[in-house]
């Protein structure tokens, strides 16, 4: 991962694992299950410290503030410098690494130790490859049956609006191929497009499912 992307995961030397989106779009079909899904399935033993009252009426910002930071952050452990009876030349310092701290992260404390005084991270997470645009696309599209009395046709304007627009915010992020805008959910047949509809939702329903089990987005 470059180093710029594993640095803005990293504030007040407590680390996020996963990628922002990734736990935004989580805690998104998390709350859409809470309200749409049958409250049987939902494992609430998975989010014990989700606080799942404050899901429920708060934004993802307003939460990840309030909780999700705690909850999902891991506090990276200290470079300390090691006081040692082994002889070794002047004008040096023995330091203790942790390994599985992001090199970018022990990289700039040892030169803020090296300034003060005048290796490569095993353990990261390794960042899956979601399409992102994909999952928000499956779940507009299942909310979408809830609020609004929309047509067909007016259904597949409003995802088609709303991928231009996730795009657009995603921009060379995207995960998905931008060359396929203009045929997103244009077929010209009402049957194909009620049927990739239809495909969509089903998708976000069994996601929504398995975050009920505290997977996401599993398998689907």
């Amino acid at each position: 991962m470059p180093r710029t992307d594993i640095k803005k995961r990293i504030k007040d030397d407590v680390i996020i694992d996963e990628r922002i989106q990734i736990l935004r779009l989580h805690y998104d079909y998390l709350k859409a299950a809470m309200k749409y899904i049958d409250p049987k399935l939902l494992d609430k033993s998975k989010y014990t410290n989700w606080k799942l009252n404050i899901v429920e009426t708060h934004s993802f910002n307003s939460w990840w503030s309030k909780i999700g930071k705690k909850v999902l952050g891991r506090k990276l452990d200290a470079i300390r410098e090691v006081n040692s009876s082994t002889k070794r030349r002047q004008n040096t310092i023995l330091l203790e690494i942790p390994l599985d701290n992001p090199t970018e992260y022990s990289v700039d404390k040892i030169r803020e130790i090296i300034n003060s005084k005048g290796s490569k991270n095993s353990g990261a997470k390794t960042d899956e490859r979601l399409h992102y645009v994909k999952l928000q696309i499956y779940l507009e599209a299942y909310l979408l049956r809830f609020t609004k009395n929309l047509t067909l046709s007016q259904i597949a304007d409003e995802l088609i609006s709303k991928r231009k627009k996730i795009l657009k915010q995603r921009g060379n992020r995207s995960a998905m191929d931008r060359t396929q805008t203009e045929k997103f959910l244009s077929s010209g047949s009402y049957e194909s497009t009620q049927r990739q509809i239809l495909r969509f939702r089903q998708k976000a329903g069994t996601i929504l499912e398995n975050v009920c089990k505290g997977e996401f987005p599993g398998e689907y």
